[in-house]
């Protein structure tokens, strides 16, 4: 077997096992890794959550107690560069060399600045046999929120909403219009616990009420709300801040700040000025957020296309027609159909920025196939 084809096979391997812990690992990556001896693999594992041990732990450890006499003569497929820093846990490059693995292979360098080569340094300085960048488009793909936040310095943007067959999102009245079908529904639970945060507006928040949770999808960790509101028209008593989950609410409105002073959860950030896109994206970076879902509704979702401040968009597509005038739906510009799939009858599609580095046609997005 080609030795590239063969390294690229269990890398793949590895990728699959790092997308497990998808939407659980933040602000971490998601990592995946396997030991192979002879073409047979003897280890694996992942990173599961931040603040637990990393995948190449996992992997080392995993190794039944017959076959450890081999790991010696492993070649170890990592999705990321093990890292070589002291955080909540040890260097994972001083546990691999602990355990004498003579050769690792590394889908793609970590530019998180702890990290950026001295994992890799480490290795090589022990005597690894080190080999870089097999698969490199695919890790940096299911990872492009972390990589966009350390390399980009901002949180990286996803949009979302759902339109009728004809194209309407919503009733254009007071009327909320249900379009999407109930699997659908816990498909987009499970988006935004792939992201940090969750972005609505005011308009939004009070008239279709919406909590904001993953309760769908209670395996993952919930996102933060957002809601932009800037003449300050929320109102503390709708069902979106009542289960004390963490909320930020950006507005040009003082006096909302005493409405919620009694919400510890909630924080109001006020400015005179209102608030840009821009000026939304850094406070959100200078929180740690790393990935946003922006869900509406209209408004806030045009805004955002028109600016060009998006890296991804997911459209949900129903087979029923409003037919009413209704409220159009946005339409994207500079915009590439990357994956589309169906759940039930609703028709699902993943767009990426025309300017989006991480665009890779391949299976490895947060979708999936028919339902």
């Amino acid at each position: 077997m080609n030795p590239l084809y063969k390294d690229q096979l269990w890398m793949r391997q590895a990728l699959h096992l790092a997308l497990l812990a998808e939407g659980k690992t933040a602000p971490n990556p998601m990592v995946g890794a396997v030991l192979v001896y002879r073409e047979r693999i003897i280890g694996r594992g992942w990173h599961h959550r931040a603040g637990t041990p990393h995948a190449e732990v996992h992997c080392i450890q995993s190794v039944a107690e017959e076959d450890q006499q081999w790991i010696a003569h492993s070649t170890m497929y990592v999705t990321l560069e093990p890292c070589s820093h002291f955080g909540r846990t040890p260097p994972c490059s001083d546990f691999i060399i602990a355990h004498k693995v003579p050769r690792v292979v590394i889908a793609c360098r970590d530019t998180f600045s702890a990290v950026n080569g001295s994992g890799i340094r480490k290795l090589t300085e022990a005597g690894i046999e080190v080999v870089l960048d097999i698969l490199k488009p695919e890790a940096r793909w299911i990872n492009r929120r972390f990589f966009t936040f350390h390399e980009q310095k901002r949180p990286y943007v996803m949009l979302k909403w759902a339109h009728t067959a004809d194209g309407k999102m919503g009733s254009g009245t007071d009327r909320r219009l249900m379009i999407s079908n109930a699997f659908s529904n816990r498909w987009v639970h499970r988006l935004r616990t792939s992201n940090q945060a969750v972005i609505i507006g005011s308009g939004t928040a009070m008239q279709d009420r919406p909590l904001l949770d993953n309760r769908l999808y209670p395996d993952g960790i919930a996102p933060v709300k957002v809601i932009l509101d800037a003449s300050g028209a929320v109102d503390p008593g709708i069902p979106l801040f009542q289960n004390g989950a963490s909320s930020l609410i950006f507005t040009r409105n003082e006096s909302l700040k005493g409405r919620f002073s009694d919400h510890p959860a909630v924080e109001v950030l006020y400015s005179g000025r209102g608030w840009s896109i821009e000026a939304v994206l850094k406070v959100l970076y200078e929180q740690r957020i790393q990935s946003v879902l922006v869900e509406g509704g209209k408004q806030v979702l045009e805004e955002w296309i028109r600016d060009g401040v998006w890296d991804e968009a997911w459209t949900i597509r129903s087979d029923t027609a409003f037919e009413d005038p209704g409220l159009a739906a946005p339409g994207l510009t500079r915009a590439r159909l990357q994956d589309q799939f169906y759940i039930e009858r609703d028709i699902i599609s993943q767009f990426v920025h025309q300017e989006n580095e991480y665009y890779l046609q391949d299976d490895y997005s947060t979708g999936g196939r028919d339902i």
